[in-house]
């Protein structure tokens, strides 16, 4: 009977930690239209950046976030472990974010912003799946 009761708290606690980065990243249910603009919490973004960047080694402070539907761009500052003596500590960045509709995802550039025409650098390429009002911020700035 205990080692029943072992084996399910086992199993309970696994399941547990494969859901953690999704519960907070973002509510777990597909959000009716109503509630799609919910989704784009400023604290839910922050915790997404965060562990994104310090899965990378590195530690990501937290500027400001832009939405549009199911995509964000997270700005801040990424600040390197070791940083280069008289270098700076760190560097501004955008991180592109998409919502799953059950958490948020990092996207990148390469896949979200098309391919970057040089002659106009200012227009969004027509391969870009990322919305025009986040183009620039996710794509052209940091």
């Amino acid at each position: 009977m205990m080692i029943r009761f072992l084996h399910a708290l086992v199993i309970l606690l696994l399941f547990c930690l494969s859901t953690y980065d999704r519960i907070l990243a973002g509510p777990l249910s597909e959000p009716n239209p109503k509630e799609r603009s919910q989704a784009c919490h400023q604290s839910a973004l922050r915790m997404a950046a965060e562990r994104y960047v310090r899965a990378l080694g590195n530690r990501f402070h937290f500027r400001d976030v832009r939405c549009s539907g199911r995509w964000a761009v997270v700005m801040g500052e990424i600040n390197l472990p070791q940083p280069a003596k008289n270098g700076p500590e760190g560097v501004g960045a955008s991180l592109i974010f998409r919502y799953d509709g059950r958490a948020w995802i990092h996207e990148t550039s390469s896949s979200s912003c098309g391919r970057f025409d040089s002659d106009h650098p200012e227009r969004k390429p027509e391969d870009a799946s990322i919305p025009d009002e986040l183009y620039v911020l996710g794509c052209l700035v940091g």
